[in-house]
This record gives structure tokens, sequence and C-alpha cells, in this order.
């Protein structure tokens, strides 16, 4: 510092001093510094001599940055949200007003909210990626290095997840919707689960269907616990019928089921080709549409079948998933999911992206216990990317993953796959 000036004078033999909390202002970049004493000493008016010596002065510790006013709100992309904090959509937006004493200055300021963060004193977070109540922390950083922490007053994040359809089931039926297996008619039954986003996400169902080797028609809007389809519907043909759930936030998930033709005893395809047990025929093979019991050993291309301990009982579609489903209970699905992210925020000496992706919905209770779950990157438009794990997921979802890279990229697509074993 550039302080200088006369204690006292005829001080006598010893001389008691408090040294001013402004002295603080000398050492605005650190914690401690010295200061110089020097003492005259007269022998009535004969000067005698001096003596110097060096103390160090420590900044008391209760000096530390101040934290004023902080204003927290929801930042989000979307109109609907205006208000509220929602998982995987929003950010929280803060600003805040800091100070520090005696002639030190604010080099930092940072706000935390769970795993997100942001720098700056009027900023905004990354996306936040977890639900419920969470706390938000602010700390301020002075040029001395002193750091002081407030909390602040809790905000809820509504929980956000992709929506899904439940109770799904597709049939030939009459015009006035009574079953039959040689209808012309579709009935449709299901319902669609969302997720209430704070009572701004709701979604929408609709339907369509194609032949089995034929393209879909276009779509109608389901309205109520069932609806009737088609009029068109040939009963030597099989048909799939495709049921979406649309949210309002734009999340979306489909799941598909199999119309049969109408039932026949046996049927043998024009070109005396293909056979129907129990269906029409509808290609050049041995179709069967009825349950079969073999009293006797069954060899299929030259293997005994007999031996086999486990194998399918069904296989599938469910929105995004394709699955099987084993003898034995053991269930696997996989999927494929597209990205692109940002990895450009900076931990440490590695860039790490923001937004998450995972968390979907796994095909209606498909599992009763939490699956092992195997997240592959199977492309990226950036080399030397790393998939990292978020959350583990649970029976009903799949975890969540992010990305991380040794140099910051931007605008990086790709795909990961995803494999799921359980039962």
């Amino acid at each position: 510092g550039s302080l200088s000036g006369t204690l006292a004078e005829a001080a006598g033999d010893q001389l008691q001093w408090t040294i001013p909390m402004d002295f603080c202002a000398q050492l605005p970049n650190a914690t401690s510094g010295t200061v110089q004493i020097s003492c005259s000493t007269y022998n009535g008016s004969e000067y005698v001599g001096n003596a110097v010596i060096y103390v160090t002065l420590t900044v008391l510790p209760s000096v530390v940055p101040a934290i004023g006013a902080v204003q927290l709100r929801p930042v989000n992309d979307l109109a609907a949200l205006d208000g509220v904090y929602v998982k995987g959509f929003s950010k929280a937006g803060y600003t805040v007003t800091a100070s520090a004493p005696y002639g030190a200055s604010v080099t930092a300021c940072n706000v935390t909210l769970g795993s997100v963060s942001g720098g700056g004193t009027s900023r905004t977070t990354g996306v936040l990626t977890a639900a419920g109540t969470l706390i938000p922390a602010v700390t301020v950083k002075d040029s001395r290095g002193r750091t002081a922490t407030r909390a602040l007053d809790a905000i809820t994040v509504e929980d956000y997840f992709l929506s899904s359809v439940f109770g799904f089931s597709a049939r030939r039926c009459t015009e006035n919707g009574t079953d039959s297996d040689s209808g012309t008619y579709l009935k449709i039954a299901c319902t669609a689960n969302c997720a209430a986003a704070g009572g701004r996400n709701s979604a929408a169902l609709r339907a369509r269907y194609c032949a089995s080797s034929g393209a879909f028609n276009g779509y109608t809007a389901i309205t109520g616990p069932t609806a009737i389809l088609g009029g068109d519907l040939e009963v030597n043909r099989s048909y799939t019928v495709e049921v979406s759930a649309t949210d309002t936030l734009g999340g979306s998930a489909a799941v598909t089921e199999n119309i049969a033709t109408a039932a026949v005893t046996v049927n043998i395809r024009e070109g005396r080709k293909g056979i129907g047990v129990g269906k029409y025929a509808e290609s050049d093979a041995l179709e069967v549409a009825l349950p079969a019991a073999f009293l006797a050993a069954l060899q299929v291309g030259g293997v005994d079948l007999n031996g086999i301990r486990d194998f399918i009982t069904e296989t599938g579609s469910s929105g995004v998933w394709t699955y099987i489903k084993l003898k034995s209970g053991i269930k696997l699905c996989w999927t494929v999911y597209t990205f692109t992210a940002d990895v450009n925020y900076a931990v440490g000496g590695s860039y790490y992206s923001q937004n998450y992706f995972g968390g979907g919905a796994f095909p209606s209770e498909f599992f009763t216990q939490d699956p092992v779950q195997l997240p592959v990157l199977q492309e990226a438009s950036a080399t030397a990317i790393s998939l990292q794990t978020s959350a583990a997921g649970n029976c009903y979802t799949t975890g969540s993953w992010y990305f991380s890279r040794p140099v910051a990229a931007t605008g990086v697509t790709g795909k990961v796959a995803v494999l799921a074993i359980g039962r």
C-alpha cells in the first residue's frame, strides 16, 4: 500500500496502537501484508538512534464478500412453460448483486441448482436435469480469494417424461363396434400417459393403419377411450395399426399391433404355393395362426428342437423399441437415439454437454425388475466423443447420458444404441 504517517510523538517507553480496519483497503488483492514500523529514540533533544521492525498484518476472516439481492426466474424456449421450471426444458436465469469490502472487487459469482450451475452475476444456467425440490446456492468470490455462500429459497422443478400409450388393443369389428374376426372395421382402445409439467402439458392420441405390405394412411384423432376406424379392411389381408401419443411439449411415443386376416381353417393361396392354417395365406409359405402341438420329435433345418431350454415366445415393437421375450422370462428391448449436442461446458480439463438424453419409458409393463442397460455410441460427427452416465434408470425408464470431449465442440450429431436386458 501507500499509507505512511506518524503514530505518536514523545510516546515514552511504550505505545499501544490498534490498526484501523481501513488499512484493509491497502490489501485489495491479498489477505495479508507487511507493515514497517520505525522508532527513533531521543535523550531530551539529543538523537540517540533508530530501530525498524516489520509486522505482518492479516485481514480478519470476517472480511468477506457481501451477497445482496438475488433474482431467480425460469427461462423457457417454449411459451407454454412460462413461469415454471420443467426438467429437461427449463433453465434458471439469475441476477446477483454482490460487493467486496475495503477496496476489493468481486471476481467470480456462481449459482448452483443441483448438478447444474452458471457463472457470472447475470447469466442463465444450463438446462435443469433433475426434478423435485432444489435449493439454489449463490457463491461469490472476491479479489482477496475470500468467498461467501448463501442458500436461496427452494424452487420446484416439475418432472417430464416422454408420453406413452397404455392399455392399447386393436381388433377387427363391425361398423357398430361388435368384435368380429371377419370385420372390415378396426376397434381401438387405449389411453395416454404424460407428465403434467405443472399443468402445462397434455397428450393427444391418434391412430393410422396399413396393409402388411402397404403404406400407412392418414392419422385419425382418438378422442375417447375407444375409436372405430376403417371400413375398408379386406378379410384376406393382415394389417398393422399404429397409435401414437404426442404431448404439448413435443414428446411422442407410438405402439403398434398386428391385425390378422379373418379366421379360416385352411386356405390355399392363389397359385397354390402358400397355405394358411387358421388364416388366409398371404405369402408363398406355410403360415400358421393356430396353436400347434407336436407329439413327436421336431426338427427344423436338421436341428432337433426338443433339447432347446429357452426360446423366443414373442417379438414386436412398441414406440421406439423393438423387443424379444423368451420362455424363461428374460426380455430384451433396444432402440437407437439420435442426438445433437454442444459439448462445450468446461470442467477441469474436459468439456461436457449440458443437455442430457435418454430417460424415455420402456414399453408399458415390460420389465418388473431393473434391467441391465447398455448404451453404445454408434456414430458421431466429432472425434474423441465419450459417453457418460448421468442416471442409471429403473424398470420403467432408461438411464440418462451425456457426452464429454477433450476439446470443445458445438452442434455434434450422432446416434446412440441402447440395449436393455432384464425380466
